[in-house]
């Protein structure tokens, strides 16, 4: 099972900036999903699954062939969950769920 973070700590971009992915990072809008599967794009890097006020919302994520990988739910109400985010995996939401996506805005350093 894969680790996810929580997030207890605000404000939501000082948090996730500080996250090391040695890459620029994009801002973030919240996008609400119901009963849906949905594929981040290519250059995310963070998940973000706000559960905050959620009621009764799973997340779901599972990898190209549909095999389950991790999940969050209601056992993180009340925080904003980040979960690193790798290419090919999507997300199937059940409920009434808020997500974002951070993405890397150009390629890492060497």
């Amino acid at each position: 099972m894969r680790k996810t973070c929580i997030l207890r700590q605000s404000p939501l971009t000082t948090a996730a900036n500080s996250l090391q992915t040695q890459q620029r990072c994009s801002n973030f809008e919240w996008r609400d999903f119901r009963d849906a599967q949905y594929s981040p794009g290519r250059n995310t890097v963070i998940l973000l699954v706000d559960m905050r006020e959620a009621v009764g919302c799973a997340v779901y994520i599972h990898n190209e062939r549909d095999g389950f990988v991790d999940m969050v739910g209601i056992e993180n109400k009340g925080h904003v969950i980040l979960v690193p985010w790798e290419q090919g995996l999507k997300i199937v939401c059940y409920g009434q769920c808020t997500v974002a996506e951070i993405t890397a805005l150009e390629a890492p350093t060497t």
